[in-house]
């Protein structure tokens, strides 16, 4: 629906449909007799412009008036005067006519091209503040989770009505954002994300903007590699509001490349991408709080109940001041959506593949977003179970209000989509338009017949398309204000407990790994006791022998405890991240869980070497020598858990990850300075290892230096001669502890560093 909203200076309103007008050209002016839309101002001349309807949409001319006309987009404002240019308008452009000698007498008209008629709701300001914002105490509500509870205040002042701002990100007015305050002028636009509030004469007119995204693109090129081969050409369609958007076509075509570019996850093409008119590449922080994106591959935890999975993302993604109670409503509100009612509290492993995918999407759906994108949603899915999602695809478009947009290689259900977009080899558009179009378009019944021609001769079809679709470019550049526009970040404080607390829900949730982490220290802790003897703690080489084992047991366990737990996450961490998941807790949530569980594992192996073997006979100072040794083995296992952590933060895979952890341990073994002398570069080697600083606090705890050879049972006048590593000194074992905790705080942070690039990774 094409309309016009107008607000007079007196704060009356008008609504015109310039469909229902059978004129090509609408007059607007003073004069009653002249025009078709006729305004009483007095600063608006007899015949001031007109409105003009054509194939391509509806433009605007100032007719030479008296005072021009401002026509304000997101590119700006400009003044139309003296002249007889056309100005296409797009929706929720605005016009202004202006006086500064009768400011009161001032008017604005926004156009609208919308699916549906909306009202402009209207608020009467008073003596008392007004608040607007998503909580129910406010007098205007928003209700989108990215508005803050107390988004803004207005309050009367000396010069009328004043705007405060309460949000961490501010509200924008005209275009600007304010962080403070703002005293309210004639007709300002306060801009609420989406949503628009205009003052005049003591009202706030407002209206909640529920439609999904239009999006547009504007020759879209692609070129990768070093020979610059090019995999989309020259792509350009327009995607209404709400509409249900198929992306097909055969292998090598292209689909998830332009899925990519319209999604902002690739921004390494010439053309433009809109959203709503918002240049995509220029404001893609702001808009992804609006986008919503679902791979191929479910990246869900799996070990979590489905009600806990969405609760715990929601408390990670929404912000601070978003209450429990609220959370809870927009999760269950989310499984509704995707009906999984009855899946509530099914782990989420036990769902079926067409479920799994449908907790996916409730996933993305508990930001609300205004454009939602899917990789291949029904792949792997029975028939029937693909036409169920079909249809719960569809619903979401109509009745969430949301434009859905999906890359898919089947067609057995595309007569469900609003349009499609036929991509050919080399990234050709070779169609866009209805599914009966398409039938229409390539002379076919069955799509099967259209990838063959594609895949034929794409060339010819893009021809075909382009003589039969005229593509202008249509959206004027966007205005850089926006890219200061930050989304509000989720408290870092509630983000941290969510994070640790599914953290910990999954693991107890995976019994069976729980009781293999367990279980493997007592084991080894057995096997140690079977290779050693009974000079242990009485001789040199039994002692250090079974306390490299020791050392060798800690490394093996802490770097297999974590080596996996980051990669195999890696895409719900990049998903995440891009929603506000700040890295740095991430990390260490992840960490906490493994500080427990290495206390526990250090428990169990200590125990049991203790009670088995036996601990040195002599305290070193301060420190005794059971829980000297006990807090040497949880360091050691620890260290090593964070070496796992920075295997795991470089890597995409669990299986690379596991390639990795032979390499590491053998250079741990051969560095050790247990097995072989090391002298130059070795030493230095050394000096990073793990195993190199376990061991000499081991050594220190028990003394080597103090315990005879072997030889030396035969021969007592050889010498023991001491070594520095070994030195049965208090601060040389809190050296070796520190140097540890050093090399735990640099692995961390390193993990933390090289974890921001998977907003990198390649879908």
């Amino acid at each position: 629906m094409k309309r016009l909203t107008i607000i007079l200076g007196s704060g009356a309103v008008q609504n015109f449909d310039l469909e229902k007008c059978q004129k090509n050209r609408i007059y607007i002016g003073r004069s009653r007799e002249k025009n078709d839309i006729c305004l009483a101002s007095n600063i608006i001349s007899s015949s001031h412009g007109v409105f003009l309807k054509t194939a391509d949409g509806i433009s605007y001319t100032d007719l030479n008036s008296r005072n021009g006309t401002y026509v304000e987009s997101r590119k700006g404002r400009a003044l139309l005067k003296n002249t007889k240019q056309a100005v296409a308008l797009y929706s929720g452009d605005m016009i202004r006519i202006l006086s500064r000698k009768h400011p009161e007498s001032s008017v604005l008209i926004i156009y609208e091209d919308e699916q549906q008629e909306k009202i402009w709701d209207k608020y009467f300001l008073g003596k008392k503040e007004i608040k607007i914002g998503r909580g129910s105490g406010c007098d205007i509500i928003f209700p989108e989770p990215y508005v803050s509870r107390n988004q803004c205040g207005i309050v009367p002042s000396d010069d009328g009505y004043e705007l405060l701002n309460y949000s961490r990100n501010g509200t924008l007015v005209n275009g600007k954002l304010i962080h403070d305050k703002h005293v309210l002028r004639e007709q300002d636009v306060i801009q609420i994300y989406q949503n628009i509030l205009i003052y005049t004469d003591g009202k706030l007119f407002y209206k909640i903007e529920a439609d999904g995204i239009q999006v547009e693109l504007q020759h879209i090129d692609k070129f990768v590699g070093r020979e610059k081969k090019q995999i989309l050409r020259d792509v350009s369609c327009q995607i209404g509001s709400n509409e249900f958007i198929a992306i097909i076509g055969g292998s090598g075509a292209g689909k998830t490349t332009l899925m990519n570019v319209m999604n902002g996850f690739d921004d390494d093409f010439q053309g433009k991408v809109y959203y709503n008119g918002i240049d995509l590449k220029k404001n893609k922080e702001w808009l992804k709080n609006v986008m919503g994106y679902v791979p191929q591959e479910d990246i869900i935890y799996e070990n979590l109940t489905l009600y806990k999975m969405l609760y715990y993302t929601a408390k990670i993604k929404f912000p601070k001041d978003m209450t429990s109670g609220e959370i809870r409503q927009k999760v269950l509100e989310a499984i509704r959506v995707v009906e999984l009612d009855d899946h509530k509290d099914t782990l989420v492993r036990k769902l079926s593949g067409g479920q799994k995918k449908r907790a996916s999407i409730a996933v993305e759906l508990l930001g609300e977003p205004k454009i939602f994108f899917l990789d291949e949603p029904t792949s792997g899915l029975d028939p029937g179970t693909e036409q169920n999602l079909m249809h719960s695809l569809r619903s979401l478009a109509k009745n969430q209000k949301t434009t859905v947009i999906m890359v898919t290689h089947t067609t057995q259900n595309i007569h469900l989509c609003d349009k499609i977009i036929f991509m050919g080899n080399g990234g050709r558009l070779c169609f866009y338009g209805s599914p009966d179009q398409a039938k229409m378009f390539f002379d076919t019944d069955d799509f099967t017949d259209a990838y063959i021609k594609t895949s034929k001769d794409a060339e010819f079809w893009k021809e075909q398309y382009d003589g039969s679709f005229v593509h202008q470019d249509s959206y004027p550049e966007e205005n850089e204000e926006n890219d200061k526009f930050k989304k509000e970040k989720a408290l870092l404080g509630r983000q941290f407990a969510s994070l640790l607390g599914r953290s910990f829900e999954s693991l107890w949730n995976e019994k069976n790994k729980l009781i293999l982490l367990l279980l493997q220290p007592a084991l080894i802790s057995l096997l140690i006791k079977i290779v050693s003897d009974e000079d242990v703690f009485k001789l040199y080489e039994s002692t250090r022998n079974i306390l490299f084992a020791l050392t060798c047991a800690g490394i093996w366990i802490g770097l297999f405890n974590s080596i996996q737990e980051i990669c195999r996450e890696r895409k719900i961490v990049k998903r995440e991240y891009m929603s506000g998941l700040n890295l740095g807790l991430y990390i260490i949530a992840k960490f906490c869980v493994q500080i427990v569980i290495s206390l526990l594992q250090a428990a169990l192996i200590s125990g049991i070497f203790f009670t088995a073997i036996g601990t040195p006979d002599q305290d070193l100072g301060f420190f005794k020598n059971a829980p000297a040794m006990f807090l040497t083995t949880w360091i050691t296992i620890i260290t090593a858990a964070a070496l796992g952590f920075l295997v795991s933060a470089s890597v995409k895979s669990g299986d690379k990850a596991m390639v990795i952890a032979p390499f590491l341990l053998i250079l741990q073994l051969l560095f050790s300075g247990v097995i072989f002398e090391l002298e130059g570069i070795g030493k230095r080697i050394a000096d990073i290892t793990i195993s190199k600083w376990s061991i000499g606090a081991y050594g220190t705890i028990a003394n080597l230096n103090s315990l005879d050879l072997k030889m030396q049972k035969d021969f007592p006048m050889i010498e023991h001669e001491t070594e520095a590593l070994y030195k049965f000194a208090e601060n040389n074992l809190m050296q070796k502890w520190a140097v540890l905790a050093v090399m735990l705080l640099v692995c961390l942070i390193a993990s933390g560093v090289i974890l921001r690039r998977v907003a990198k990774d390649k879908r």
